[in-house]
């Protein structure tokens, strides 16, 4: 499958520094300063297992053609609605979108303007910021995902696949019947 995971910053940075380590087909949206660096040098990510640069196909939202099976969208609450007319262009007919921002209720926001599209809800436990560009230190050892359908099913075969590939990836991922309460 091909993610895209769209955000840069401490959340983003993470997840596509452990799907390319995993050695998933994944790339990154990021922007100005940090998307030159993470071009130049890769992403780089330091950890309590050290410090990896991480080759990632990186672009900004303007020029990103690829056509991703799954989108791990990861920016701040405040631009959601930014990121609606890139997930338009950039999505297929088929496309997942996970919002796997640190708060949750952003899922039920994007399926009301993504109504073609699954959106699933979800959030993220991680500690990790962005220190430099094309820098990202991860602190502590949690990097969980949780995401799930509004409707409680947990049988559908991609959302079945990214909780594999995540977990393969070193990432905990839980695929949750009841998404609200976890």
């Amino acid at each position: 499958m091909k993610y895209l995971v769209f955000g840069a910053g401490g959340t983003g940075g993470s997840l596509a520094a452990f799907l390319a380590q995993g050695g998933k087909d994944v790339s990154l949206i990021a922007r100005g300063a940090h998307l030159e660096a993470i071009r130049r040098n890769g992403l780089v990510l330091e950890s309590r297992h050290g410090t990896f640069a991480i080759p990632v196909e990186a672009e900004d939202a303007e020029h990103c053609s690829c056509r991703p099976d799954v989108i791990l969208l990861c920016v701040k609450g405040y631009s959601l609605a930014d990121t609606v007319p890139f997930i338009r262009k950039a999505a297929g007919r088929d496309t997942v979108v996970i919002p796997v921002l640190n708060i949750y209720g952003t899922g039920r926001a994007l399926q009301a303007e993504l109504p073609e599209l699954l959106v699933t809800d979800g959030c993220i436990y991680i500690s990790a910021n962005r220190i430099a560009p094309g820098v990202i230190q991860k602190h502590g050892a949690i990097c969980r995902i949780v995401y799930g359908l509004p409707s409680h099913k947990t049988d559908h075969p991609v959302l079945q696949q990214v909780e594999t590939d995540l977990k393969n990836a070193g990432i905990d991922p839980v695929y949750s019947p009841y998404v609200e309460r976890d």
